[in-house]
């Protein structure tokens, strides 16, 4: 189950997390505790745990509402994760990714 292949991806340690973790995500329950856990992957400092959160919070039949919280992150890398989770969701983000984007283009002016 999910919950054992995070385990085995906490004993690995973080050099062998590539593999194993896309796999855990693979298998993660997307329950309650799974969806928290993914989230939380999201914000990793590892950009494949970031990657493979994403991917999987992207398959959602809806996205939960912790991954658009996530733009408001400083970490650009935790906002590239949340805007790549939002894949195939964009009736449901259109209107929070729309002000995501007008407020990094004023940043930048």
């Amino acid at each position: 189950d999910g919950t054992a292949a995070f385990r085995m991806v906490a004993r690995l340690g973080r050099a062998g997390l590539g593999r194993a973790f896309r796999e855990a995500v693979r298998t993660l329950d997307p329950d309650a505790a799974g969806t928290q856990r993914l989230l939380a992957a999201l914000e990793d400092p590892t950009h494949v745990v970031r990657g493979a959160a994403a991917d999987r919070l992207s398959t959602a039949p809806t996205l939960p509402a912790g991954v658009v919280d996530r733009l408001d992150s400083p970490n650009p890398a935790v906002q590239a994760s949340a805007v790549r989770a939002m894949s195939g969701h964009a009736s449901e983000v259109r209107d929070a990714l729309a002000g995501w984007a007008d407020r990094q283009v004023d940043r930048a002016m």
